[in-house]
């Protein structure tokens, strides 16, 4: 299911319609992928001085991932191409099988910046990280998957 990352509204935005009711995104609310880059590029990292103005903020704090993801993602293409759990992986249902990009960013944002991250990786949530994934995809004029934390009934 759509999660609004590609009409480039914020992740608080995308919410208030998913769960709180919210009439659709008007025209003026939506972001070309241009506009969406500039937002995310003017969103503050953890480790900047400024990142405590949106540090609580669910829109913020998901902007900032897509920040990392959007960094990421420009610094070594190869993110994208598929990846898979070892075979030795903990959980063996999930051994040898395909990992999301969501989960492969992720994992790249940890290892690239360890504990600078910390006020990221201690409080989002699985919507918060799909939807910057899928704000990062829609940047790049890239496929955008189905927001991971979303279910249909």
């Amino acid at each position: 299911m759509s999660d609004g990352s590609t009409i480039g509204i914020t992740a608080d935005r995308a919410i208030e319609t998913i769960l709180g009711g919210a009439e659709q995104p008007t025209d003026e609310e939506k972001a070309t992928p241009e506009q969406a880059r500039a937002r995310v590029e003017s969103t503050p990292l953890p480790w900047e001085d400024d990142f405590s103005e949106i540090k609580d903020s669910y829109g913020g704090s998901t902007d900032s991932i897509a920040h990392l993801f959007l960094i990421l993602a420009e610094d070594d293409p190869s993110v994208f191409e598929p990846r898979f759990f070892p075979e030795d992986f903990e959980f063996e249902w999930m051994q040898g099988k395909e990992q999301g990009l969501d989960n492969v960013l992720w994992e790249e944002m940890k290892a690239r910046w360890g504990r600078k991250v910390d006020p990221l990786t201690s409080a989002a949530t699985g919507f918060m990280v799909s939807f910057a994934t899928n704000t990062v995809l829609y940047i790049l004029d890239k496929p955008v998957g189905d927001n991971s934390a979303i279910i249909e009934f």
